[in-house]
């Protein structure tokens, strides 16, 4: 258990690690909008859609990895009740369908705010 959470910490570190080098290299989808990040230009509806989808796409992120663990944590605490399995499953086909949703409105309003 102990060489487990040593092995965990030291991926989780390695990852927070490298978020900074990847955010450097990130342009992003806020390019074209100036100061979107401080307050997103009130007369521009399309910088206001990129940055709400932008902090959008973060926060279920989140949601969506505490919905995966919820659903690893009720599979396996079933001890092989039907039913159980069934939420379980069901939970997490919720969270992957979600997610396509999610990802499906960024690429749109991505494409749709090119376009015009």
């Amino acid at each position: 258990m102990k060489y487990l959470t040593h092995f965990l910490f030291s991926a989780f570190a390695l990852f927070i690690l490298k978020a900074p080098i990847a955010n450097a290299q990130f342009k992003g989808i806020y390019e074209n909008c100036p100061n979107v990040a401080a307050d997103p230009q009130k007369d521009d509806l399309a910088c206001v859609v990129q940055w709400t989808i932008g902090y959008a796409a973060y926060i279920v992120g989140a949601i969506l990895v505490v919905m995966i663990v919820i659903a690893g944590i009720m599979y396996v605490t079933s001890m092989g009740n039907p039913d159980r399995v069934a939420l379980a499953k069901k939970t997490l086909v919720g969270a992957i369908i979600g997610l396509i949703i999610v990802v499906l409105s960024a690429f749109m309003v991505n494409v749709l705010t090119s376009l015009f």
